[in-house]
């Protein structure tokens, strides 16, 4: 089993290097094998050190690094809160309705046509800037955004066949990451291309992301419980569907993936987290599957209680 913390823009703002190298001898002694880093579009510009001193920092507790692109064309997701530079500069390369305004959302604006050769350009310059700078282990596609929307900017009606449907769309989406994937795979040879969909998706997107041939783990996100409360995360659960997620991805001759969402969390959560925790790892059943879980999430009603737990059971 492979096991990831998913660092998510820890001191962004506030970064004191002797607690970040604190961070990495943590998860390193609490049985992680390598860290997850979000790097959005405005830490290239005004965060280069700060990515620096992360990525230092995990290397030097001789973790493997993670890339998680975040919010770049409003595809993927990572940073909350964040929109897209290129979205914003870049209008005749954004998906369109059928009414022609754009396909947006108000929590990461205006999402990019990945029909669109600029926006495919962009992917690959960034990741570029990026990894040749510093040598990431691998990179995840953290809950692809573009599934189950259709597209009718000019860039998709080029292409679109006559009576094109959803099916269309959701397969043209998955093979944009294909085509990213095998930019990648060529230019750096040996890097781990991964990606997780929330757990409430429909089979079809499984399966479109599962045919991704330029991809080493798939799987999914979720509670690692059955959500009462009513929140966002509504229906995204580990449970069962972790385990049907592993085996698809199996399958089809990757590793599975599964990211346990312990965030968000209230006293009574983080002891079903506890309860089911167990039964829930027990779904990585090859060595290469991945498992990831947030260093510190974000809304924690006892943060170190909620730590103390993820590692107990992962680091068994």
């Amino acid at each position: 089993m492979y096991k990831i913390a998913y660092y998510i823009h820890q001191y962004q703002y506030n970064q004191t290097p002797a607690q970040l190298q604190e961070d990495m001898l943590w998860i390193r002694s609490n049985g992680f094998d390598g860290v997850a880093m979000v790097v959005n579009e405005l830490d290239l510009v005004k965060g280069d050190w700060n990515i620096n001193r992360v990525f230092s920092a995990a290397r030097s507790q001789g973790l493997k690094v993670h890339l998680v692109p975040s919010r770049w064309g409003g595809l993927v997701a990572g940073t909350p809160g964040i929109k897209s530079a290129f979205s914003s500069s870049h209008p005749d390369d954004m998906m369109r309705r059928r009414d022609g305004s754009f396909t947006s959302s108000s929590l990461w604006g205006a999402l990019a046509s990945v029909h669109s050769p600029a926006t495919f350009q962009f992917f690959c310059d960034t990741l570029c800037t990026i990894l040749d700078r510093w040598p990431f282990d691998g990179i995840i596609w953290d809950e692809p955004k573009g599934f189950r929307t259709e597209d009718f900017s000019r860039h998709a009606m080029e292409k679109r066949p006559a009576g094109a449907g959803i099916q269309w769309d959701n397969q043209q989406f998955a093979y944009f990451f294909d085509r990213v994937g095998k930019f990648l795979k060529e230019k750096y040879p040996g890097i781990r291309l991964s990606m997780f969909v929330y757990a409430s998706m429909p089979q079809e997107v499984f399966d479109c992301c599962a045919a991704i041939q330029y991809l080493d783990d798939f799987g999914i996100d979720g509670n690692p419980f059955i959500q009462t409360r009513k929140t966002d995360k509504q229906g995204k659960t580990l449970l069962e569907n972790g385990k049907k997620i592993m085996e698809l991805s199996h399958r089809v001759g990757k590793n599975g993936l599964m990211l346990i969402e312990n965030f968000d969390l209230n006293l009574e959560e983080t002891k079903l987290m506890e309860q089911f925790l167990p039964e829930i790892i027990s779904y990585a059943s090859q060595p290469e599957d991945v498992l990831m879980a947030y260093y510190y999430g974000d809304n924690n009603e006892d943060p170190d209680k909620v730590m103390k737990i993820t590692a107990k059971y992962l680091n068994r």
